[in-house]
């Protein structure tokens, strides 16, 4: 009768909402910068304010400059598996402070990303999530490697991220023509 009906309505109405927060967190997690219009410094920098004020982290930003300068479409791939980064760190760590280093290592032919927070320290078998499978995904499609690795002296955790580095590309901080 009606009391079944307003139960599966009520059922229905918190199904929904559930699926829009999550909707909405997903989209969140998926927006980024323009990149045809900024640098990918820029872009970083502007996403660490937004941890600051967001999650009252301290971020501190390194970056070589010899980092090889990403096109839009693998930049923000990368700011994707910075974001999810930070975010677990926080999610998961409990992380107050953040460090992403941004290298590139003469005669290696590599560029090294690494994204390493001063929160809980890793469990002993981490379990990897549906955030962790989408930054492997996205670190294969910019054909890198990642790895998540115990933080110094035992504290937090370490993403990090190694990509190739054609021969001739421009450096990130060059401006380009």
């Amino acid at each position: 009768g009606d009391a079944a009906r307003d139960n599966r309505f009520a059922s229905l109405t918190t199904r929904l909402q559930r699926a829009s927060q999550h909707a909405r967190g997903v989209a969140h997690l998926l927006e980024g910068p323009d990149l045809t219009w900024t640098s990918l410094e820029e872009a970083l920098e502007s996403m660490m304010t937004q941890f600051e004020s967001q999650f009252g982290l301290s971020c501190d930003l390194t970056i070589s400059p010899h980092f090889p300068k990403l096109e839009p479409e693998p930049a923000l791939s990368f700011l994707r598996i910075v974001r999810e980064s930070v975010v677990n760190a926080v999610r998961h760590g409990g992380a107050r402070r953040i460090w992403i280093d941004l290298t590139c290592p003469a005669g290696t032919g590599t560029a090294v990303a690494t994204i390493s927070n001063d929160g809980t320290p890793l469990p002993a078998q981490p379990i990897e999530g549906l955030g962790m499978r989408q930054m492997r995904m996205r670190a294969a499609l910019l054909g890198a490697q990642l790895s998540l690795e115990p933080g110094a002296e035992g504290c937090g955790a370490r993403v990090r991220l190694q990509l190739a580095v054609p021969p001739g590309t421009v450096p990130a901080s060059l401006p380009t023509p």
